[in-house]
């Protein structure tokens, strides 16, 4: 199954400053992860046009299936990601109707102000996204064979349309795959100890990622883990269990875990609180 790469591309001073999190970011990583999809990249740049067109040019040297665009939508004066992308397409920007009328059924015709007909002129070529949660409607523009979406930085916003319109359409056009997680944890060594072990088998097994984790309470640990969406679940656990075996046999004098499913359905990240 030949499941798309995604980047993310998020625009906002206040992210470069750290003012805000960008719990945006990982919120959309990890729906795309459990699709099986590979987010290969996340770029933060500010409100600025020029950087915008830049960071875009990039982009589509690289050529990712889906590209998320984060921030911008609303309308005030540093909310520019349509005309950015307009700008950067050599498109105009047109009124679009249907934007308009989610805006309508959304606010109700007397809300509508000239500052916020704004949010519904689309670069041409491009169709809304409804947004269930706030007046900006989501966008979905279609660059070559890839597919830019549109979305507003707060995140109850950008959840809705991601979860109600995004994921559908891209379940529907490139299918999705189980993605398999498996881990242990090794008491009392450090990353550099086995970096020989884990070097062999990334060659052996190309289509894993493994990850360490170093950890620290009383003493130095690590969190062991082996991923695919392209194995099957038998598979990656007997990985992950060879991964366990060689370090043990390297250093028997340590303390191993046993070998468990990390990456279920509920699972939830670290940082797992989306701020207003």
């Amino acid at each position: 199954m030949n499941l798309p790469d995604v980047e993310m591309l998020c625009l906002g001073n206040e992210l470069l400053i750290g003012r805000t999190v960008n719990t945006n970011a990982s919120y959309i990583g990890l729906k795309m992860t459990k699709l099986g999809y590979r987010v290969r990249r996340i770029t933060t740049i500010g409100d600025y046009f020029e950087e915008i067109d830049q960071a875009l040019e990039e982009i589509e040297g690289r050529k990712p299936k889906v590209l998320f665009i984060m921030g911008g939508l609303g309308p005030t004066h540093d909310d520019i990601q349509l005309e950015a992308i307009a700008n950067h397409l050599k498109r105009p920007l047109e009124l679009n109707q249907e934007a308009l009328q989610f805006m309508v059924e959304q606010l109700g015709t007397n809300n509508i102000s000239e500052t916020r007909i704004k949010m519904a002129k689309l670069p041409k070529g491009s169709r809304p996204l409804r947004n269930r949660e706030g007046a900006a409607p989501g966008v979905i523009t279609q660059v070559g064979d890839m597919l830019w979406f549109s979305l507003p930085g707060v995140p109850r916003e950008m959840k809705s349309i991601l979860d109600q319109e995004i994921i559908p359409m891209l379940v529907e056009k490139f299918g999705k795959a189980r993605l398999h997680e498996f881990g242990f944890n090794a008491h009392g060594i450090g990353e550099s100890k086995i970096t020989k072990i884990t070097r062999e088998l990334v060659k052996k097994y190309p289509d894993c990622y493994f990850k360490s984790h170093p950890k620290k309470d009383e003493t130095y640990w690590l969190s062991l883990h082996v991923y695919s969406s392209q194995l099957l679940k038998e598979e990656v656990e007997s990985i992950a269990k060879e991964w366990r075996e060689k370090i043990l046999k390297q250093y028997p004098d340590i303390k191993v875990t046993e070998v468990k499913p990390v990456f279920t359905d509920d699972f939830e990240p670290e940082v797992n609180r989306l701020e207003d």
